[in-house]
Order: structure tokens, then sequence, then C-alpha cells
């Protein structure tokens, strides 16, 4: 069967986010205007399936806390999008879903007060600690 040898795999599914579950994320800040590099911080928190269909509702395009999401794209485990928010706040996404249990990212933050502009650029390491959230 060389014909099935040589036939290409199908692109992988596109990733839905995030799987619920306790997290432990690692956030760096790379540029906060005025204050340059901020310390890595850690966090933990619990993302349920509700946070997650919230979440896919609002990179679907539906408004959520006076934002808006558009451009979005999901191709094979990488997604990424675009926000824009009242008050003039703009902001780039673009995560990398690794597996179940562990994604990456980065964002753009523009925001504009009267004649002053700032962008805030941060990463995210996320790693899933366990399936259920810890009480």
């Amino acid at each position: 069967m060389l014909l099935a040898a040589c036939a290409s795999a199908p692109p992988p599914a596109p990733s839905t986010g995030p799987a619920p579950g306790h997290w432990q994320l690692v956030i760096e800040v790379e540029d906060m205007p005025g204050m340059g590099k901020v310390p890595p911080q850690t966090m933990t928190l619990c993302s349920t399936a509700e946070d997650k269909k919230q979440w896919q509702d609002m990179i679907g395009g539906k408004t959520a806390a006076g934002c808006t999401v558009k451009d979005y794209q999901a191709r094979g485990a990488t997604i990424s999008y675009v926000m824009q928010c009242m008050g003039g706040i703009e902001g780039a996404t673009l995560i990398t879903v690794t597996d179940d249990n562990n994604y990456r990212g980065e964002s753009r933050l523009s925001l504009k007060a009267g004649d002053k502009a700032a962008t805030i650029r941060s990463k995210v390491t996320a790693r899933r600690l366990s399936p259920e959230c810890k009480k």
C-alpha cells in the first residue's frame, strides 16, 4: 500500500482551550510602563467546565465584561484573537495548548488615557496540577 504511506495526515483538530481543573500559572510582565520588567508572579486557580464555556463564548465573538473578541483563529493547538474593550483598551493574545495539562501564551495590551498611551506585554506558562479543583 504505497499510496496509503504517501497520504498526508489530517491536520490537528483546533484546540478548544485549556481543560478544567486546578491550574498553576506563572505570569511574566515583560514591559510595564514606568516599571520595566516585573518579577514573575505565580498563582493557582480553579477552572471549571462553566469557566471554559464562558471563555469559549467570549472568544466566539460574544461580548464579555465590556470587551469584544475579534479576529479569532484556531489552528491546531494555537489560538489567537484580538480583543477591543471600552475606554480605548485593545489587546492581542496568542495561546498554544501543548496538551490537556499545559499551555503557554503571550499578550499585548494597549491602553490610552487622554494623550498618553501605554503597552503592556506579558507571557504566561500554565500547568494543570489536577483535573479536580482543590477545596
